[in-house]
């Protein structure tokens, strides 16, 4: 038995598939509630059903292109399951799950995925023509067979990121165009009649779909590795921020805690996501907060072992430090690296990663600092929410957040493994 689980957007949707029959299907749109919805609806399906927990032996799971913060509610989800339980893990693509809803034609099929900022992810199909392959993108997918093969439609390009409107401009022959689209957005797309729009029920991303896939790879003995499983976000080629100097004395006539607490919370009173110049910026230290650069590796590991009792694993910066979504700072005080942060950005949305002091200089604002530019400078590439997790018991970090204007919409139990602590979920958004 598989169970399939996709949490790429809005949309969550649950299959239970043994190979030969649906035993369930469940789809919905989420209001932002991912992460308290998928566990119970999955335990509510079980119980529809009377399937146990003991019959499922693999796992499908949308990797997207999707929601930064919805496709780590489904991988985060299916990696514990999978791990606890040691069962098979099957990634596929969010678009090809879409395009697999369709019926093979002569006509090319552009798959479209909502991305935030009125953009979206483009997957474009074509039927399974020899004369027509593209043998750098149609033979395999990370050296396995691409699980469209059976279904009958090839990848004619990898996924890209654009607007309906440059969507509706670059079409010029006939094509079918289907996705999670709203009425506004069909009104805009039937403008180009060379466009045939999928009717709405037909381009629902269905997950039996995607149990079906899932299920054919697993048979095939083509599963994934769950440790190394990752989300696929599709990068826009907006440049890097310049490193960013902030080296402001506190006022002498304050005390410290005023000039670190109350005036990061005045500031954000006003607007929360404004430039984060906006917000007060006095700290004791003479720092300066600039981009991480390879010399700064073994400092920033070093500081992360000195903070948490449960710090990343070694080589873990150097993973980040080369990934295109993440945004690697640190603070360095007369030469000397004293804070480093991890922030991945993908379209609007930002997730803290990881934000840590030397002990030898806690207490002096560095760390409100480094989280005030980091965050200037993710605003300034696009980002409009941000997003982290805490220790529920860490309450001078909390405090420090909710200075930000970060509030508290979820929580994951037992998440730290040292110690089976519970994680406060918090957001940042900006309010439209």
């Amino acid at each position: 038995m598989l169970l399939a689980i996709d949490t790429s957007t809005p949309q969550i949707g649950l299959a239970l598939y043994n190979g030969a029959q649906v035993l369930a299907e469940w789809l919905w749109t989420s209001k932002s509630r991912h992460t308290v919805e998928l566990a119970p609806a999955v335990v509510d399906m079980l119980a529809h059903t009377g399937v146990k927990m003991e019959e499922i032996k693999a796992l499908g799971v949308a990797t997207g292109p999707g929601s930064f913060t919805s496709l780590r509610v489904g991988l985060s989800f299916v990696k514990g399951l999978a791990f606890a339980r040691g069962l098979a893990v099957i990634g596929i693509n969010t678009l090809d799950v879409t395009a697999a809803g369709q019926q093979p034609g002569v006509l090319p099929l552009a798959c479209l995925l909502p991305a935030g900022r009125e953009r979206f992810a483009l997957g474009w199909y074509h039927a399974d023509q020899h004369d027509r392959v593209l043998p750098n993108h149609n033979q395999k997918r990370h050296g396995r067979l691409n699980p469209l093969d059976k279904i009958g439609w090839q990848a004619a390009a990898p996924a890209s990121i654009t607007t309906l409107q440059d969507l509706v401009a670059s079409i010029s022959q006939a094509s079918l165009v289907c996705g999670d689209l709203n009425a506004s957005e069909r009104q805009l797309l039937i403008k180009n009649s060379f466009i045939q729009l999928i009717s709405p029920a037909l381009s629902v991303r269905r997950p039996a779909l995607l149990a079906e896939l899932a299920y054919a790879h697993w048979q095939a003995g083509q599963v994934d590795n769950v440790f190394t499983l990752a989300p696929v976000y599709l990068h826009i080629g907006e440049a890097i921020p310049e490193s960013v100097t902030i080296a402001v004395e506190p006022s002498q006539s304050e005390p410290i805690e005023k000039v670190d607490s109350e005036g990061a919370a005045e500031a954000c009173t006003s607007s929360s996501l404004e430039s984060a110049s906006v917000l007060a910026r006095r700290f004791i230290a003479e720092a300066r907060v600039r981009n991480m650069v390879a010399a700064d590796l073994t400092a920033a590991t070093e500081i992360d072992q000195l903070s948490f009792s449960h710090p990343w694993p070694k080589g873990a910066f150097e993973v980040e430090f080369e990934n295109i979504n993440s945004r690697c700072w640190v603070a360095e005080v007369d030469g000397r690296v004293v804070a480093a942060m991890v922030l991945w950005r993908v379209l609007d949305e930002a997730h803290i990663a990881t934000i840590a002091v030397h002990p030898d200089f806690r207490q002096q604002g560095i760390g409100k600092a480094l989280l005030r530019a980091s965050m200037d400078a993710a605003y300034q590439e696009g980002a409009r929410i941000f997003q982290l997790e805490v220790r529920a018991g860490n309450l001078d970090a909390q405090k420090m957040y909710a200075g930000f204007g970060f509030e508290v919409v979820g929580r994951r139990l037992k998440y730290y493994k040292d110690n089976n602590e519970d994680a406060l979920l918090l957001t940042l958004a900006e309010k439209i």
